[in-house]
């Protein structure tokens, strides 16, 4: 197992094909008491004891995957305009 200190904490080191990562996502972001919290909410979680190469791509995707998050999350896109008809030219 290998160690890392940043910031005055110990970090554990996982490898790219960590069967951890899965179980890390979850309990950041996905379970009861992490409450579906956004990317960087997610992130710091993940950082407070684990690190490996691309973490905040790898949580990113994770969050932005979450089909929790995708149905509750508020629409951006501007509301559908009023229908206007068109006038229809007489024939002569």
């Amino acid at each position: 197992m290998l160690w890392r200190v940043a910031a005055g904490r110990y970090q554990m080191v996982l490898g790219e094909d960590s069967p951890l990562r899965e179980v890390i996502f979850w309990e950041a972001h996905d379970s009861v008491a992490a409450g579906h919290t956004g990317r960087d909410k997610t992130l710091e979680r993940v950082l407070r004891r684990f690190w490996w190469k691309n973490a905040a791509n790898d949580v990113a995707e994770w969050a932005a995957s979450c089909p929790t998050c995708q149905a509750v999350r508020p629409r951006v896109a501007y509301p559908d305009g009023l229908l206007n008809p068109h006038s229809i030219p007489l024939r002569n």
